[in-house]
């Protein structure tokens, strides 16, 4: 009796992680549709579909957590459930990261100058390794489970077509950009000790500090006149809000901290 109820929760979970995959599929084919053709009626959606894959989180985590306080289950089951976990914390965040992507395909003023052949391309991949994933994981079907390796494969090599370009225009403008992108892309930023790491003297170098937040009302934008400024939270959490209109300086450059203070009209966006 008590292993028909853990196995009809099992099923349960299925389903579940089923619906959740689903969800992801379509936000993943919506963000490819958005890419050639960016309306608000499907940025909606996408923001909608993210917002859905993140109760389904909530939904899922409980079904884990009943099943493993409650029912007690043994190595092989708890491995399954434990990877359950896994599977649902990675397709919320593919869920986050397609609202964020409709976000900024949201704004008027965005400029698509960019070829986002490579992108559909990927979300394309993303979305089919999203179904042979779950596939593999309720049916035990290993052949699946390799071949999703497989397809991870050209989704990597996607990605580095894709940096590749985003290099290139980088380059067109800055020429410390390919230098900077592929030191954060291959370093593993954790391990930098505090101050300054030179990656080509001053032309390119990387600055590790701890700092406080404040309030964002407290906060100006700033202005950078010598370089490019790359930010990256390591630890903790932050609101970075960038303006895609231009900003006007309101104060003295300051080139012993390379920048400005500046404020911005509408068109701020939160990231």
């Amino acid at each position: 009796m008590v292993r028909s109820r853990f196995m009809a929760q099992m099923e349960q979970l299925n389903t579940e992680l089923i619906v959740m995959g689903t969800l992801c599929e379509n936000a993943l084919e919506k963000v490819a549709n958005a890419l050639e053709n960016p309306t608000d009626e499907v940025s909606r959606d996408i923001i909608i579909l993210s917002k859905k894959t993140e109760e389904k989180e909530r939904e899922l985590e409980n079904i884990c957590i009943n099943l493993l306080l409650k029912q007690q289950p043994v190595a092989s089951d708890l491995r399954q459930i434990s990877s359950a976990l896994k599977m649902v914390t990675d397709m919320r965040r593919i869920g986050e990261v397609a609202g964020n992507i409709a976000e900024i395909l949201s704004q008027d003023n965005l400029r698509m100058d960019y070829d986002t052949s490579i992108l559909k391309k990927m979300a394309a991949a993303t979305k089919k390794m999203v179904s042979n994933t779950l596939d593999a994981f309720v049916k035990s079907d290993i052949r699946t489970a390799q071949q999703v390796e497989r397809d991870d494969d050209q989704v990597d090599e996607l990605f580095a077509q894709s940096k590749h370009e985003l290099i290139q225009i980088i380059r067109n403008s800055q020429d410390s950009g390919e230098q900077a992108i592929d030191y954060l892309m291959t370093v593993d930023i954790n391990t930098l000790p505090l101050g300054k790491t030179e990656i080509d003297g001053d032309r390119v170098f990387l600055q590790v500090m701890e700092a406080r937040t404040h309030e964002l009302t407290d906060e100006s934008y700033e202005v950078h006149r010598d370089y490019m400024d790359i930010q990256i939270d390591i630890d903790g959490c932050e609101v970075i809000e960038t303006a895609l209109n231009g900003v006007t300086p309101i104060g003295e450059y300051r080139p012993d901290f390379q920048k400005a203070a500046a404020c911005a009209g509408a068109g701020g966006r939160c990231v």
